[in-house]
């Protein structure tokens, strides 16, 4: 197996996911592919390895990062363009739902097909996830856990969603007795604090 440069080969996958990505009805950011389908915000990643390209995919319902950013008190971010929700620092990363990769043998060339591929069978599960889902987002918290150690988060925005903020409450108080802080914060305030003050507010 040919060895090449993880720095060539980033040049031509940034070129494929260009190339390829309208395509399949995804808009690009860095080495990020996104595109909202039904009621869910897919993004497809890519990556270089040892002389092979990766794809993975995130799937999340496309309204939990509104939700997030309205307890995180950055509403603003919902006027930002989509991609922020594909790449951005304070989004939801959602099921990460398959990982891919392929080698590239002989030349840099092979990278277009390659990435052309990964959109291919990536796309194809997407959809396909999604559609199995059905028009009830709810059913994405039971297939979540099935997916992800800890969904804690996505649990109280869900119950926020649906003004269920008792529920959200109890689940924030129940992480921080556990001295859990939910992966963000700002200031000295964690996320799970955030959601304590924002339901307090709305009871």
């Amino acid at each position: 197996m040919k060895k090449f440069r993880r720095k060539d080969i980033d040049k031509q996958i940034a070129i494929a996911i260009k190339n390829h990505a309208k395509q399949f009805g995804y808009k690009k950011i860095d080495f990020f592919a996104y595109k909202k389908y039904k009621e869910y915000f897919i993004t497809i990643c890519f990556d270089s390895g040892d002389s092979e390209v990766t794809g993975s995919v995130r799937i999340k319902p496309f309204f939990i990062d509104d939700v997030f950013w309205d307890v995180f008190d950055i509403s603003s971010n919902k006027d930002r363009p989509m991609s922020l929700r594909a790449n951005g620092a304070f989004v939801l990363r959602g099921i990460w739902l398959d990982y891919k990769k392929i080698e590239i043998k002989e030349s840099l060339d092979e990278t277009e097909g390659i990435v052309r591929t990964l959109f291919e069978e990536i796309d194809g599960e997407s959809l396909h996830f999604v559609d199995e889902l059905g028009d009830d987002v709810d059913n994405y918290i039971t297939v979540a856990e099935k997916f992800e150690k800890n969904i804690s988060l996505e649990k109280m925005l869900f119950h926020i969603k649906n003004n269920c903020f008792e529920e959200a409450l109890k689940l924030a108080e129940e992480e921080l007795s556990k001295g859990n802080h939910g992966g963000f914060g700002a200031g000295d305030k964690n996320i799970y604090e955030f959601v304590v003050d924002y339901c307090k507010e709305r009871l």
